[in-house]
């Protein structure tokens, strides 16, 4: 009984490996929200604070367009809060790199296209002062413009329970958002752009307020390998074998 179990136990280890993904860093230092621009046209220049941060983390994420991986200073984007849509200085479309692309799409490009991908987006949110309206909400919107037009990926909203707060690096109490994704595929070809812009939805009693957004992150789904595939198919043999002998 130990030998079988050893052996299916290394099987699902193997498959395990096989489609494991790192968490990447997209945005997290002031120096990579310092690039962020208001919707559509890339103004105003973003706000930025170096006084509240989730991670006090000094490492550029690979969205940084002059210093990715650099060292950069511990910081967040500050937005004002609105009644609907994107906050300003929210939307990074101005600088989107191949490198964003293939973090969010593995295999992507500005020049060759999406390649159809799925995964989980998560960001850090902090409010010193508190909201007092009826309800407050916030979300992404992924999509990209290519000849076949605007293709919209993600619209989520997110209620006021959908979070968990933790105490953050700067000693504040922040929320953590977590989300899942799907980028659809592009026809073949360049694309012409791709926004990822922050959206919110809040109460008027709430409108002018700051809130800061920090620690974006992105893990990808893996599509399953053929030789993943393949040892599931014997660990459920195997399985199947044993059942059998232990019947019989």
């Amino acid at each position: 009984m130990t030998k079988k179990t050893m052996y299916l136990t290394g099987l699902l280890a193997v498959s395990t490996v096989l489609t494991a993904s790192a968490q990447t860093s997209l945005y997290t230092t002031a120096n990579d929200f310092a690039q962020f621009g208001g919707w559509w046209a890339g103004t105003p220049s973003a706000v930025t604070s170096t006084t509240y941060y989730s991670v006090a983390s000094t490492v550029n994420g690979v969205g940084n367009t002059t210093a990715a991986g650099g060292a950069g200073t511990p910081g967040s984007l500050q937005l004002t809060m609105q009644n609907w849509g994107n906050p300003a200085n929210a939307n990074p479309q101005v600088a989107f790199t191949d490198a964003e692309l293939a973090a969010l799409a593995p295999g992507s490009s500005m020049a060759s296209g999406i390649t159809a991908s799925s995964g989980t987006l998560s960001f850090d949110l902090y409010a010193p002062v508190a909201f007092t309206g009826s309800y407050d909400s916030f979300g992404f919107s992924m999509g990209y413009w290519s000849g076949a037009g605007w293709t919209a990926s993600l619209w989520t909203d997110y209620n006021t329970g959908s979070y968990t707060t933790f105490a953050g690096a700067d000693g504040n109490t922040w929320r953590h958002y977590s989300f899942n994704y799907t980028l659809p595929a592009s026809a073949s070809g360049p694309i012409q752009g791709f926004e990822m812009p922050f959206f919110m939805n809040a109460d008027s009693a709430d409108n002018g307020k700051l809130v800061y957004i920090d620690n974006v992150q992105v893990l990808v789904t893996p599509a399953p390998e053929p030789v993943t595939l393949a040892l599931a198919g014997m660990g459920g043999a195997a399985l199947l074998f044993f059942r059998r002998r232990f019947v019989s």
